[in-house]
């Protein structure tokens, strides 16, 4: 049984609100909801204990891959070979997110950081040889949703990850944005070369425990991603994963999935983000499982 007598839920539909009622000790413990701004202000604040666990969020770019530019491998290699993850996570995020250098988060079984770290030699070599120069260069847009859906840094995000790119010199980036209503029909239509999405859905858990639930969609759905990522290498290891019963093999066919990924791009993944929760002192035994799941069954408070 639980430690507790009674636990009662509050839902907020403002973050400000659900800090307001932390502040006034309304509620004792804030997570799913609360601001990255809020977080990121009272993490370290002492009236307040903070608490980071599984990482639940992805951040990726998505290229638009049935005409040129993005139609090359070689090109989506050099854009990244150029973004920081590192950089991103800390500059940013001031590290609520984590660098990811692979479709599956890392607390996720089966996790390996495939995709390549920052090289800009390595960037402006293929930019070279695909033909661009300081005076011709590779020219491209980046869409971001511009109304808070993932956090209220998507623009101070997105415009990190155009220094970043423009910093090879040889790739010149505009920046759009729009809110989440404008945005999606028009990301699947098809209608953005390159953009910034986020994955699950905010604020909610993964649909399963298992790599694969961050694979899946991306292999499977390219049309209604718009993506449009093409590849039988990528699909004959998907259905053999699909179809196998042991685990272990079953890991090593997502370990050849990442190896693959990290030179096909499905998606370039950026960051990740755990679940990160602000309590009152005497809150304890809070634990966010790798599918964002609070276990309520371990919650305690002293004195209770």
């Amino acid at each position: 049984p639980p430690d507790y007598g009674k636990l009662q839920l509050r839902f907020y539909d403002d973050p400000r609100r659900m800090r307001r009622s932390l502040e006034n000790n309304a509620i004792d413990l804030a997570w799913t909801g609360i601001s990255t701004a809020d977080v990121q202000e009272l993490r370290n604040s002492p009236a307040y204990d903070y608490w980071e666990t599984a990482s639940v969020f992805k951040s990726y770019l998505v290229f638009e891959q049935s005409d040129s530019p993005w139609s090359s491998a070689r090109l989506r290699e050099a854009v990244a070979y150029a973004v920081d993850r590192q950089a991103l996570a800390d500059g940013v995020f001031n590290g609520l997110r984590k660098p990811l250098a692979s479709p599956i988060p890392v607390d996720t079984p089966g996790h390996l950081p495939t995709e390549p770290e920052r090289d800009l030699d390595s960037a402006r070599s293929i930019l070279i040889a695909s033909g661009y120069s300081p005076a011709t260069p590779l020219e491209m847009t980046i869409w971001f949703v511009s109304d808070g859906r993932y956090t209220a840094l998507e623009e101070q995000y997105a415009t990190a990850i155009k220094a970043q790119l423009e910093e090879t010199e040889l790739i010149a980036v505009t920046l759009e944005s729009a809110p989440w209503d404008v945005f999606r029909p028009s990301s699947l239509a098809c209608s953005y070369p390159a953009y910034l999405l986020g994955w699950p859905s905010s604020g909610q858990p993964a649909a399963f425990l298992d790599a694969m639930s961050w694979m899946e969609y991306f292999i499977t759905n390219t049309d209604r991603i718009c993506s449009n990522f093409e590849s039988a290498a990528m699909e004959a290891l998907y259905q053999e994963a699909m179809e196998e019963v042991d685990e272990g093999q079953r890991l090593a066919l997502y370990a050849q999935i990442q190896e693959l990924w990290a030179s096909e791009f499905p998606t370039l993944d950026l960051t990740q983000e755990p679940r990160a929760a602000i309590s009152v002192p005497g809150v304890d035994g809070i634990w966010i499982d790798a599918m964002g799941l609070l276990h309520y069954d371990l919650l305690s408070k002293a004195g209770e």
